[in-house]
């Protein structure tokens, strides 16, 4: 996610506590409804990008220093709430 700029994320953002959220679409990684997979297939084409399955959410996070503390979905034909925080520094 490009939208976090890496010098300023560690002075505005607390580890631990929830920061972020993010409103998008989270495919599930079966059982795909055909309203998500439609939407997939057209982003895909008309402006290449794509709709991400959980994991792949979870990957693009792990990237950036942040983790998804929770997902909120109301149906999976809808746009999914993620809420984000910096991971807590392990040692």
């Amino acid at each position: 996610m490009r939208f976090i700029i890496p010098s300023q994320r560690n002075a505005t953002l607390k580890p631990g506590y929830p920061n972020i959220i993010v409103d998008g679409v989270v495919i599930p990684d079966k059982d795909i409804p055909m309203a998500a997979a439609q939407l997939d297939i057209t982003m895909t084409y008309t402006v290449a990008v794509k709709e991400r399955t959980e994991w792949q959410w979870q990957a693009v996070m792990d990237s950036t220093g942040l983790v998804i503390e929770q997902i909120r979905t109301k149906t999976q034909e809808e746009d999914s709430i993620m809420i984000l925080m910096l991971k807590l520094a392990e040692h």
